[in-house]
């Protein structure tokens, strides 16, 4: 399955009531990241871009790739996400 998402620069992060679907929040004031999970199982996925962590790439459409993949706890979920794209394993 693949999920087209949209990137939102930010300087702080959402709280989760705030949050849509199908939208990366990232901030590169704090480096983190969040988006809920592309399943739709509803779970928030944060991800704190630090050094020997997870990085980020915004290409010239605004879209972004982060690596390496994301799991989610809830859904057991497995996925990368490039270029806008989450792409799910499972």
């Amino acid at each position: 399955m693949i999920v087209e998402f949209k990137t939102e620069l930010i300087n702080t992060l959402p709280r989760r009531r705030e949050m849509r679907e199908n939208i990366v929040y990232l901030s590169e004031k704090t480096m983190q990241s969040t988006h809920l999970c592309p399943t739709g199982c509803g779970e928030e996925i944060y991800t704190p871009l630090i050094r020997g962590g997870h990085r980020y790439i915004l290409n010239e459409r605004g879209l972004v790739t982060l690596s390496p993949s994301l799991f989610c706890d809830k859904c057991q979920t497995n996925y990368s996400l490039k270029n806008g794209y989450a792409i799910l394993d499972n």
